[in-house]
């Protein structure tokens, strides 16, 4: 795990190295093991690196080829690089999956990424024919942006691109509708103007001045032979366990997490190390589940609790860690935080379960649309009825009108919004109100009996993609921690969306999950409510956060982003218990307040 990034620039040789120091410099949180830069006509690669696996100095990066003729830097790990290196006839002097990764390239060009098991964003380049190649994985873990303003320049953080884009950042005034809708911008766009993020499964290859992207992965369901979700998820975990350095898991005592924890107990010799945070010992807490599964599995647990006013001291710093804007990300700072002081630099988590196995309210609410008499009353916006297909905090959102002729579209849309459509159009001044998820909506089918499949594939492409995963590898980087994630093992994703629906919701949450590992998951784990690890804010807001939180307000008033009668609306509305100016509205307005103001970028339209 690390940090890659680079530019073709016809400039000295000086010049280049200089400007790609500069980028490595900004994300110097990413690697903390050693830095490189590599140098070529016109070109430059640098990387930070991460010691994972082969902690030796030969592992450094970019790694060139014997002859000198390719360069590659990688950030990720091929968890089958150990199967694959023998199929290769390469004279290999290192240990490390970067070296794997190389040669396969060398020997086989693109036609390799199908047999590589993992996640990964590289850029490999043939200094002979001048011919660069960026990837990344087929889930999209690790990130990869990248500019084309002047020449080509790309980097696993925007905010290395700010150090070599002209005039540093810029505000894309045409994305923060859908930021504010969304608490994130959807891939390829992102909230700096000219920056795009390759997408999941995509390659973007350079060559005589010209670039160009295209997809080698698409998503989809694919059934494999004599397979199962159990031998599935088992060997997705034993892939996952390959490594050189102390690590553990993130363990909530939910579904997920508590399975991940129980295979990695069965396959480990040694004691899993598990580690839970919380922040009191009231019903709300999570700890007791952790508890009860470290126990279980007999694990070296480690329960960190934290007072509140600790976080709060740290909560700038951690928006501070964001490289782009978004709506969560402060929870997987501070756990990550806490599990590397605790000398671990590899975690395992259940990030992608509740994708996969229909765990959030949404596959209910929508399977509910299938009854005509639901579809009649959602149309018609009509209340009480169609306000149960939202939590009671957001169902003034059923008002809202859509482009959506489709209910089981409109009700998707509505799911994860923030702020509507009409309310972005009046904080920004009467301007339209544009998103990635509206367009690619308007051409979803929604069959009847593939309902749960389709939420699954638009969660994945979108919310995990493009919120989650996103503020897993920023936040969890900040600190130097690994974060791999079995639940997206891709041969894991294509068998579970070839499933039918039939079974995939039941009385029991994730039933096809649960039934699949009867004797891992006590029945207090399988019963209970579904929490998640959550912070008060709109306590916090309110009070010890007020003060930060009116001056990110004050900020984005004093750079006239938005109407400042809006702003000041919502914040007082806020302030005065108005249930319709939620916590989440302020949030996400003062996070990108921090983000403008920490990256300096520039708002001018």
């Amino acid at each position: 795990m690390c940090g890659l990034n680079g530019l073709l620039l016809q400039a000295p040789v000086d010049e280049i190295k200089t400007k790609v120091q500069a980028m490595n410099a900004a994300m110097a949180h990413r690697g903390p093991d050693a830095d490189g830069v590599w140098v070529g006509e016109g070109i430059g690669i640098g990387h930070r690196r991460l010691a994972i696996i082969d902690l030796s100095a030969d592992g450094n990066q970019p790694m060139q080829s014997q002859d000198g003729r390719y360069v590659l830097a990688f950030n990720g790990e091929i968890y089958n690089y150990q199967k694959l290196k023998i199929t290769l006839n390469y004279p290999f002097r290192t240990q490390t999956d970067t070296e794997v990764l190389l040669a396969g390239l060398i020997q086989e060009g693109e036609a390799f990424l199908e047999k590589l098991e993992g996640m990964f964003a590289f850029a490999f380049y043939d200094v002979q024919l001048k011919k660069l190649l960026l990837c990344r994985d087929r889930l999209g873990i690790k990130p990869l942006y990248y500019t084309t303003a002047s020449g080509l320049a790309f980097a696993s953080e925007i905010r290395s691109l700010g150090r070599v884009m002209e005039g540093g950042l810029r505000l894309h005034h045409a994305k923060l509708a859908e930021y504010l809708c969304y608490q994130t911008v959807h891939a390829p766009d992102t909230l700096a103007e000219g920056v795009q993020l390759l997408p999941a499964g995509h390659l973007l290859r350079w060559e005589q001045g010209k670039c160009s992207t295209a997809p080698w992965y698409q998503v989809e369901g694919k059934s494999g032979d004599n397979a199962d979700i159990r031998s599935l998820l088992e060997q997705a975990v034993a892939k996952r366990l390959v490594a050189d350095v102390p690590f553990g898991a993130f363990l909530s005592g939910g579904i997920d997490s508590s399975l991940i924890v129980g295979l990695m107990a069965q396959q480990h010799r040694a004691a899993v190390k598990t580690f839970n945070v919380n922040f009191d010992e009231s019903e709300y807490s999570e700890a007791k589940y952790a508890e009860l599964i470290a126990k279980k599995f007999g694990t070296d647990h480690v329960e960190i609790r934290l007072r509140p006013e600790d976080f709060l001291h740290d909560l700038p710093e951690a928006v501070r860690a964001l490289d782009h804007p978004s709506g969560d990300g402060p929870n997987t700072w501070i756990v990550s935080r806490e599990v590397k002081r605790k000398g671990v630099s590899m975690a395992l988590s259940g990030l992608g379960g509740d994708e996969l196995f229909a765990g959030y309210p949404i596959f209910r609410r929508i399977q509910k649309l299938k009854n005509p008499l639901w579809q009649m009353a959602f149309k018609a916006s009509a209340l009480p009825p169609a306000s149960f297909l939202l939590p009671s905090g957001q169902r003034r959102k059923i008002l809202e009108p859509t482009p959506f002729a489709n209910p089981f579209s409109r009700a998707f849309s509505l799911s994860r919004m923030v702020f509507t459509p009409s309310e972005t159009i009046l904080l920004r001044k009467g301007k339209p109100f544009q998103a990635k998820l509206f367009e690619e909506l308007q051409h979803t089918s929604w069959k009847s009996e593939e309902l749960i499949q389709e939420v699954s594939r638009l969660e994945l492409k979108y919310y995990l993609h493009d919120t989650l995963l996103r503020d897993t590898d920023q936040m969890s980087m900040a600190h130097a921690l690994e974060v791999r994630v079995p639940f997206l093992d891709h041969h894991l994703v294509e068998h579970v969306l070839a499933m039918p629906d039939k079974g995939k919701l039941a009385a029991r949450p994730k039933q096809l999950l649960v039934n699949a590992f009867p004797d891992l998951l006590p029945k207090e784990i399988v019963d209970r409510k579904k929490m998640g690890f959550a912070f008060p804010w709109a306590e916090w807001l309110r009070g010890a956060l007020k003060d930060y939180a009116e001056d990110a307000f004050l900020y984005l008033k004093e750079r006239a982003i938005f109407d400042a009668q809006a702003l000041d609306r919502i914040f007082i509305g806020f302030q005065k218990g108005d249930p319709y100016q939620t916590w989440a509205k302020v949030w996400i307005l003062v996070v990108l307040a921090e983000w403008l103001r920490n990256n300096e970028v520039a708002s001018i339209e």
